[in-house]
């Protein structure tokens, strides 16, 4: 039974938006002007040179170009060439202010009150489960929450929440991430959060309304410029320093190999210890930052197919923005939700242990503690000589600093589900019946090959004595079913999964033998699994690989 979710500083954000926007403006046209003075390559006429140079490119290439937003551009360009210091000073405001509006949502109280009450009924009816109205069913809720499972120390981040500010910062393996999180906050009993979303994503038909009106803020990864980050950068730390509970994935996009994110991106997270650092400098109450990642666990992807097409395509054909994916098909979520709800194994998101904007653990009073166990200050970590102070060279060492001590969190939050276990127990007896060749090879020419039941219930039960230990020593997590099932359990599991949502099975039984079809997303699943060195210690094993 879910804890109602207090109404929490997001409440408020129609009142300070109009505040924030001007703060964002006011804070990138100084610092802008600032490095132009002090660096000729931070000069003003480059800067704005190169967001009107990349923009009117961008926007040429559009299908049905802007008029008015690709002539604004134009004039711009036009203008730089005769302009004064003062003239471009006053553009780089225009344009700061037209990117700030841009990015900057809406919260409607009586929208999120309405979604948290029609989401679950809804989505159970998308499931294929009947419902008379639109309002809360319980037994459809009970239905919902059997196929979503929240883990974690909540009742320590609902302390949190009180003290200090919350950053989620979750894995990212599909666009339905952040309505799941969203959700698990919400049944969690925690505040509403204000969260960075792809542009692409405002232009979905229904989740258009809702993120526009939820506290979403856009995030166009195509404006790859200078000027277009700092204002993004500056927008998520005003919103930390003013207390508004955030999340955004510090991946970028979504892991197009299935694999557990490891090389993250400093930007937004960078924004979390720079909030931090200005409000104890300042001597803000409640100046406290808890980030906390999470971790989305699902047996099947709704867009894995798309995603590891493109993961595998030659480097030249790789997209850097995918829009055309499952997440469009209103008919491919439906299938996809009601396969989850019959799964045997839930969707899982587990919030992992919160910590500092410093990596540190926290406890459920807020106090840091280091590796050895001891009470630590994170004040002290901004100390120059004996003062806090803001540095932007040390923040980006200690964002780096921070960024690990995420990904060991997710990692060690990973959740693994007996799909992935075979498939990758599938993948690396195929590596090993054809060791010339190399994976684009296999995934093209090893499609039916079979394999015996039995020697894929070996592989299994190999590779389940090693995740089992490392489940004890806490390197990651199983499933319920990942620690109790024996390997043929698994693999019963593992087939049936195999055998739904996909267009084509990945694998099929034939008697007593398995058919591998589908190797892209056999070694998609399989990589759920890398990341914690399972081949080199299975070699190890005497008997192993």
């Amino acid at each position: 039974m879910s804890t109602s979710a207090p109404d929490g500083p997001l409440f408020r954000f129609n009142r300070d938006r109009n505040h924030v926007i001007d703060e964002v403006v006011e804070r990138v046209t100084r610092d802008s002007i600032r490095r132009a003075w002090e660096s000729p390559a931070d000069g003003l006429d480059y800067l704005l040179n190169e967001a009107a140079y990349l923009e009117v490119d961008r926007l040429e290439r559009l299908e049905e170009t802007p008029k008015a937003e690709l002539e604004f551009w134009r004039r711009i360009a036009r203008s730089l060439g005769r302009a004064s210091e003062e003239e471009n000073a006053e553009r780089l405001r225009e344009i700061v202010t037209r990117f700030t509006h841009d990015i900057v949502g809406h919260f409607r109280p009586n929208v999120f009150r309405f979604a948290t009450q029609v989401l679950p009924p809804s989505l159970s009816l998308v499931l294929g489960r009947k419902a008379s109205n639109l309002w809360v069913d319980p037994a459809q809720l009970s239905s919902l929450r059997g196929s979503l499972r929240i883990e974690g120390e909540v009742g320590k981040l609902r302390r949190l929440a009180e003290v200090g500010t919350l950053v989620f910062v979750p894995t990212h393996a599909s666009h339905l991430d952040s309505i799941l999180v969203s959700w698990a906050i919400h049944e969690s009993g925690l505040p509403a959060v204000i969260h960075g979303a792809q542009q692409n994503l405002f232009a979905h038909p229904l989740m258009s309304f809702f993120m526009d009106n939820l506290g979403a803020y856009k995030v166009n990864r195509r404006r790859r410029f200078r000027l277009y980050r700092r204002v993004l950068k500056t927008y998520s730390q005003v919103l930390l320093e003013s207390g508004y509970h955030s999340l955004f994935f510090p991946s970028g996009k979504r892991s197009r190999s299935g694999r557990v994110e490891q090389n993250l991106k400093l930007g937004l997270l960078s924004t979390a210890i720079e909030a931090y650092a200005k409000n104890v400098v300042d001597a803000r109450t409640n100046a406290n930052i808890y980030v906390v990642p999470v971790t989305v666990n699902y047996s099947l992807v709704l867009e894995a197919k798309t995603l590891v097409t493109d993961e595998l395509a030659d480097e030249s054909a790789r997209r850097p923005i995918i829009e055309d994916d499952e997440f469009g098909d209103v008919r491919r979520i439906a299938a996809f939700a009601r396969e989850m709800i019959a799964a045997p194994s839930p969707i899982t998101i587990r919030f992992c242990t919160p910590m500092d904007v410093f990596g540190n653990a926290v406890d459920q009073d807020g106090q840091s503690i280091d590796a050895a166990g001891r009470r630590v200050d994170p004040e002290r970590y901004l100390w120059e000589e004996g003062v806090p102070t803001e540095n932007r060279e040390r923040e980006r060492a200690y964002t780096r600093q921070l960024a690990g001590s995420i990904a060991e969190a997710f990692l060690a939050n990973n959740v693994i589900q007996p799909l992935h276990i075979v498939a990758f127990a599938l993948v690396e007896h195929l590596r090993r019946q054809h060791p010339s060749w190399d994976l684009p090879r296999i995934v093209r020419f090893a499609r039916g090959d079979t394999v015996a039941r039995s020697v894929v219930e070996g592989e299994t039960e190999r590779v389940m004595r090693l995740l089992r230990r490392d489940h004890e020593e806490e390197r990651l997590r199983l499933s319920r079913r990942s620690r109790s099932g024996s390997a043929a359990e698994l693999v019963d599991e593992a087939l049936q999964l195999f055998g739904v949502y996909h267009r084509e099975p990945l694998a099929i039984a034939e008697g007593t033998q398995i058919r591998m079809l589908d190797l892209s997303l056999l070694y998609y699943y399989a990589n759920r699994l890398r990341g914690y060195d399972l081949v080199r210690r299975m070699r190890a094993v005497p008997g192993g690989y």
